[in-house]
């Protein structure tokens, strides 16, 4: 007796781009929220940094998109203020990986490929 069966890999793959993508986005938005309290900022408006990675750039990365960012990230230029974020810091991804590092990664099992169907 022969059988044949026929597997449609393309809804495989297209369920499994789903679910990286919404990892993507969740882990995202997760070292974005994280890591928020050791990004500097210069005054009371939250408007330096803290408010510039945006969502609409490339899914895989965290982008602070102004002139003096990567300046002040290597420590180079600018003194800030630790009234507002105590925990700011130059190299601020680096303090918040060392911290959170281990919730990004369960966060990131959860999402993608250990979703109850």
């Amino acid at each position: 007796m022969k059988i044949t069966i026929d597997v449609d890999f393309n809804a495989i793959k297209k369920g499994l781009r789903k679910e990286r993508e919404e990892s993507y986005r969740t882990l995202k938005n997760a070292v974005i929220r994280d890591t928020d309290p050791y990004v500097p900022m210069s005054n009371l408006n939250h408007t330096h940094l803290k408010d510039t990675p945006g969502l609409n750039h490339d899914m895989y990365s965290v982008v602070y998109d102004t002139d003096y960012a990567g300046k002040i990230y290597k420590g180079s230029e600018m003194n800030f203020n630790k009234s507002q974020h105590p925990k700011a810091t130059h190299e601020w991804l680096e303090a918040s990986k060392a911290v959170n590092i281990k919730n990004w990664i369960k966060l990131v099992g959860e999402t993608y490929g250990n979703k109850k169907k």
